[in-house]
């Protein structure tokens, strides 16, 4: 961050509650020194410099992008990233493990990608006669290898007589569609039915998917929720992505245990995030609500994270649909801030803690074992 920046900020701070300049820089070293490696802009962005709302204590638990990096690094073989990067790997091993996800219709990729009784396309013309006759309509196009949302588009109906696709851009023709995805960075494109929203969540929110996104951690007792989001897709937008509140998603913080929102925020006109009460489409009181099948959406986290015994900190996005929870992918990082923005507290509470110290036995254990087994001696 500037320095000229990170001054003016300062200055701010000190205008709206009188604490110094010197005050601010000195805290601002301790946290980045600190286990969250905060920087400059998340302590103005979480409004860390306000005493009044965070004692000092309360403002260590906050972790930085810095800080998640070299946590998930840590913690997360590295062997297992490919499952967070390639979303079909991730659903072949959920068949395998009988857990739920949007049904695959199709695959498109010229290098013949498949999965065992999904149709592989892999030329513009069999993926448009596909499309054009006989898909059953909607379908949600995602790639495999993608983050954000990006490259996402709901194919809504066809126009066989003029070879014709209605997405949610609009009329466009099939092969122009078809031209426009990308073949080359997403290891194969993923053509799925469209899941459809629990109804308590289309009354909310309208008719389009939402999840949760779950973070989970494993200790000495087994896998253990942290910390929840309820992402809250607002206007025209076809995806939940929040993306720090440029996507005009809104974000809800969810009571682990029972799955009542307690907060929700989204991004004022003036750039700050900003408290909310109701959805600006449906007028729905979102701070009121209980999100559907919690205890569902805990015993498939619980299920799906004992299929990633090398995960130890996941971060789940599960959707909340008529039929049920169901998972749509695992993140390798998973935007600590999410938590951080929708509750404005820390991530780092005392699971979280318990967590990362389990982890540390754990990795001194395995490595008093492997030190003996080099020296020809049978572990404990």
């Amino acid at each position: 961050m500037e320095v000229r920046k990170i001054l003016r900020q300062a200055l701010a701070a000190r205008r709206e509650t009188g604490k110094g300049v010197a005050g601010q820089l000195g805290e601002i070293v301790r946290l980045r020194r600190d286990f969250g490696r905060l920087g400059p802009s998340e302590y103005y962005q979480f409004g860390l410099y306000d005493d009044r709302r965070f004692d000092f204590e309360a403002k260590r638990a906050f972790i930085g992008w810095k800080g998640e990096r070299a946590l998930h690094e840590r913690m997360n073989n590295h062997g297992w990233w490919a499952l967070s990067w390639d979303k079909l790997i991730f659903y072949s091993l959920l068949r395998a493990g009988g857990l739920p996800h949007p049904p695959i219709e199709a695959i498109y990729d010229p290098r013949g990608r498949f999965l065992d009784g999904v149709p592989t396309f892999r030329s513009r013309q069999t993926l448009a006669d596909f499309l054009l006759g006989e898909a059953a309509l909607p379908l949600f196009v995602k790639p495999s290898h993608g983050v954000y949302g990006r490259g996402a588009h709901t194919v809504l109906a066809a126009d066989a007589a003029n070879r014709t696709l209605t997405t949610e851009a609009g009329e466009v023709a099939a092969n122009d569609f078809i031209d426009g995805l990308d073949v080359v960075h997403s290891d194969g494109q993923i053509f799925q039915q469209r899941i459809r929203p629990h109804t308590r969540i289309a009354e909310a929110c309208g008719d389009r998917p939402s999840s949760v996104r779950m973070l989970a951690m494993v200790t000495r007792e087994g896998i253990a929720p942290v910390h929840a989001v309820w992402k809250i897709p607002t206007g025209a937008n076809i995806i939940d992505n929040f993306q720090h509140g440029r996507s005009g998603n809104l974000l809800g913080a969810v009571d682990i245990a029972n799955g009542r929102i307690s907060r929700v925020v989204g991004m004022a006109e003036d750039g700050r995030i900003a408290e909310r009460d109701r959805h600006p489409d449906t007028g729905e009181d979102l701070n009121r609500m209980r999100l559907p099948d919690w205890d569902a959406v805990r015993a498939l986290t619980d299920a799906a994270g004992r299929l990633l015994p090398r995960y130890r900190i996941l971060h789940f996005d599960i959707a909340l649909t008529e039929a049920g929870p169901t998972l749509l992918e695992v993140n390798l990082s998973g935007d600590c801030d999410l938590h951080q923005v929708a509750s404005g507290k820390g991530l780092m509470n005392a699971t979280f803690r318990r967590a990362v110290r389990d982890f540390e036995d754990y990795r001194e254990r395995e490595s008093r074992a492997k030190a003996q087994v080099l020296a020809g001696r049978s572990p404990a």
